[in-house]
Formats: C-alpha cells, sequence, structure tokens
C-alpha cells in the first residue's frame, strides 16, 4: 500500500484517547500517515508510463495502417516507359510482392520492406535460382518510381524508371 500504517491518529474510537483537536489531528495525520514522496513518485511514474505506453501503441498502430494503405497503393499491374511489365501483390496481411515473368526463361520475384521512403527488395530469379539484384520502387504521382541496383557493392541507379499502372 502506498499509505503507512497509522493507528496513534486516527479517528477516536471507544476506550482510546486522542491527542489534540480535529486540527492536531489532521496535523499528525500528513506528517506520518500521508503517502511518502517516493510512493507518490513511484505511482506518477507508473501512470506516466502507463499513457506514454498507450500513445506508443497508438502510434504504432497509426503508422502500420499507413504503411498498410501505402502498400495496397504499390499493388497492381505495371508497366514502365520501356515496356518492361511486373505485378506488385498485396494482400494486407503480409509484405507486397514483387512478380515479373517472361515464361518459361524468366520468373523474378521478391518481397518488399519499407525503407525511408522507398519499399525495397531483394530479386531472385526462380528459374536461374539465383539473386540477380535489389529493387526499391516508391509512389511518384499517378506511377511508381523504381530504382535497380545489382548484387554487390553497387549504388542505386541515378533516375530509374517510371511505370504506370497497366490499363
Amino acid at each position: 500500500s502506498s499509505r503507512r500504517k497509522c493507528t496513534a491518529h486516527s479517528r477516536s474510537r471507544p476506550g482510546r484517547r486522542t491527542v489534540g483537536g480535529p486540527l492536531t489531528r489532521t496535523a499528525m495525520f500528513t506528517l506520518c500517515c500521508a503517502p511518502s514522496v517516493e510512493d507518490t513518485a513511484a505511482q506518477f511514474i507508473a501512470v506516466s508510463t502507463q499513457r506514454l505506453d498507450s500513445e506508443v501503441h497508438q502510434y504504432h498502430e497509426a503508422l502500420e495502417k499507413t504503411i498498410d494503405t501505402e502498400a495496397r497503393c504499390l499493388a497492381g499491374d505495371w508497366v514502365t516507359n520501356i515496356g518492361t511489365r511486373y505485378t506488385i501483390l498485396c494482400d494486407g496481411d503480409s509484405a507486397p510482392r514483387y512478380v515479373e515473368m517472361e515464361l518459361p526463361t524468366k520468373i523474378l520475384t521478391g518481397i518488399f520492406a519499407r525503407a525511408g521512403d522507398w519499399w525495397e527488395a531483394e530479386i531472385k530469379d526462380e528459374v536461374a535460382e539465383g539473386v540477380i539484384g535489389y529493387l526499391r520502387v516508391r509512389l511518384e504521382g499517378d506511377g511508381l518510381r523504381s530504382c535497380f541496383k545489382p548484387p554487390g557493392d553497387h549504388d542505386w541507379c541515378k533516375n530509374g524508371l517510371l511505370a504506370f499502372r497497366e490499363a
């Protein structure tokens, strides 16, 4: 309990003699029966921590909804300004997935993860069974900007390609 037990300054009981009048008893109670500074500080910290935890939780929920909304905006069939066609799948319960197919010679896949303003994925060729590089995408106006880099110590392409939803 956050209060100390004090029987000396409690209300008078039959057969018990009280010290002083009501004002004296109140002053004595305040000095010996009130919560200690440590108890009050601990209670304040607990309440503040609980409120902060709640605010952090609400922030993360809002952030997840924002990310889920943006991930859903990535979903669809896209065609770049040089004619490359690909699909981004997003079912809402998992990360967006990249699929590009030129059957039977090429099936490229990747799973996107948020990286700042971009969504990045390691791209694998399922036919050749190997990593061919890394792709990052972000929404840009009505389109989707994509940049690619091969495996190893390479920089992202400078301008990338702009894709639009396939009609």
